[in-house]
């Protein structure tokens, strides 16, 4: 388990904890299009691109709920 900095789910809270399974890592870099959420050792594990959400660490593994409503607001904009 590792801490991960996520600006929009984390504001000035203490880093989210990501469990890793395997430590897939997203990219590197990302397109323009794309907004890198979250970063490990340079490698981008949290993205979000529209309306989809990429995830490499599994956040319903801790007990922090910070993605989860994260992600709950992203849904409820959708409108």
């Amino acid at each position: 388990m590792v801490g991960i900095k996520h600006r929009e789910a984390a504001g000035e809270e203490e880093p989210i904890l990501g469990t890793f399974a395997g430590m897939v890592l997203l990219a590197k870099e990302a397109a323009d299009s794309v907004e890198v959420l979250a970063t490990l050792n340079g490698q981008i594990v949290a993205a979000k691109q529209r309306n989809i959400l990429a995830l490499s660490f599994h956040p319903e593994l801790t007990e922090d709920r910070r993605i989860h409503h994260y992600f709950l607001v992203l849904v409820s904009q959708l409108g």
